[in-house]
């Protein structure tokens, strides 16, 4: 493995932050269920198992944090199920992913395999405070669509 455990157990809350805004955006834009939101919103961090001493691309935010990767496999996904808006729905997860990570002081490398230069904003998006703002916009998100799906029952029964 990659890393210690206790250095794996530090990123859990950023891994789950890439599934669960996966989660939210399946469940408040899609029909599709949201656990291929939560599923596709962490499968970038599969690197995270690579091994110590491989080098680029096979390294944590390299080949599998692209949207080569990301398109890969969504056309995996529909090939298997022949379903657009389920490779869609998994596409908008993982894509979610590449954003949230291009506003660290690492970055991802948007443009391989042309460039392996890496794009970064520092803006620390797992850092504390940004965690907190948004697992809260997530919530505010699903409440908000909580909502709507409630709206919508209500008037499908009258």
């Amino acid at each position: 493995m990659v890393h210690t455990a206790a250095h794996l157990l530090s990123l859990l809350p950023a891994v789950l932050t890439h599934g669960v805004v996966g989660y939210a955006l399946v469940r408040t834009l899609t029909d599709e269920p949201p656990a291929l939101g939560f599923l596709a919103g962490v499968l970038p961090d599969i690197d995270l198992y690579f091994g110590r001493h491989w080098r680029f691309p096979l390294v944590h935010r390299g080949a599998v944090h692209t949207p080569l990767f990301v398109l890969g496999c969504c056309a995996a996904l529909y090939l298997a199920t022949r379903d657009r808006s389920v490779a869609v729905a998994a596409g908008l997860a993982a894509l979610s992913h590449l954003v949230i990570d291009s506003f660290t002081d690492m970055g991802i490398p948007w443009l391989y395999p042309l460039s392996a230069r890496y794009f970064s904003y520092d803006v620390e998006m797992h850092g504390v405070r940004n965690t907190i703002l948004i697992w809260t916009l997530v919530g505010a998100a699903l409440a908000v669509d909580r909502r709507r799906v409630r709206r919508d029952r209500t008037e499908d029964d009258g």
